[in-house]
């Protein structure tokens, strides 16, 4: 056993000999390159808040209580609308962190 342990040892010794050499650079011709800096242009988009994304109720009823009912979804549309305007107000702004 003490010669198989002495027979690794010395194989490990002769692979990681290979180890130290110094690496070529992966450039042709030994091109050396100087580093630059870069400047990246992050885009963080507006959160828009949740009471203009909520869902509308729909107003309904019966045949007779039609120009209730007719009303109703017409101030429901004009909400919506006044969201959707402030959405279109939101879009473009910068976040604030």
């Amino acid at each position: 056993m003490r010669a198989s342990a002495i027979a690794i040892t010395l194989l490990l010794v002769i692979a990681l000999a290979g180890c130290n050499r110094a690496r070529k650079p992966d450039l042709p011709g030994g091109v050396i390159v100087k580093p630059q800096v870069v400047t990246v242009t992050r885009e963080v988009y507006v959160r828009v808040p949740a009471e203009l994304t909520d869902p509308l109720p729909i107003a309904e009823g019966p045949l007779a209580q039609c120009p209730m009912v007719a009303a109703d979804r017409k101030q429901q549309l004009l909400r919506a609308n006044a969201d959707r305007k402030a959405v279109r107000a939101l879009s473009g702004t910068e976040a604030k962190p």
